[in-house]
């Protein structure tokens, strides 16, 4: 039986929560520019932490025993990212031109299927696994954070050019 997770983020928040059955039961907070967030979800605590600059990679780091329980190996040109956890290898893609659905899959066969807004969404998995589910949100905002940088390289000498002249 598959299980249905939602988030939730506020329009200027920085904090997306995680809900089942309407309670509760998960949180990762986003440090914006900082290239960071930490995460609380059933008791746990994790840290994710991006490193690099070109080539980026983020440990997934269990902040209550100081140990890192996965990685994370981004592919810029291909909004792809692959993550070790636990001795096998997931691939995280986006499942749509829209960038409203992604997936974590093992072995071609989607684990965790996401879906949603940049405010709200739903999850589906078959189990619930708390570094995954988290690690699939990051990555998201991961890449939401690249294309809003992007935009800004792009934009910004444009609309300077038009104040000055």
């Amino acid at each position: 039986m598959k299980s249905n997770i939602f988030w939730k983020k506020g329009v200027l928040s920085q904090t997306c929560h995680l809900f089942s059955s309407n309670a509760k039961f998960g949180s990762l907070r986003f440090k914006t520019w900082c290239r960071s967030a930490d995460a609380i979800m059933n008791g746990k605590s994790y840290r994710f932490q991006t490193n690099g600059f070109i080539t980026q990679k983020t440990q997934i780091i269990d902040i209550d025993n100081n140990t890192v329980v996965g990685k994370v190996t981004y592919h810029p040109w291909k909004s792809k990212a692959t993550m070790q956890f636990e001795n096998k290898w997931l691939e995280w893609r986006f499942d749509n031109a829209w960038h409203t659905k992604w997936s974590l899959m093992s072995t071609g066969v989607s684990s965790i299927i996401f879906s949603g807004s940049s405010n709200s969404g739903r999850i589906e998995c078959d189990r619930v696994d708390d570094v995954l589910v988290l690690t699939g949100l990051y990555i998201n905002y991961y890449y939401k954070q690249v294309s809003a940088v992007i935009m800004m390289a792009v934009f910004l000498p444009i609309i300077l050019s038009n104040i000055g002249g």
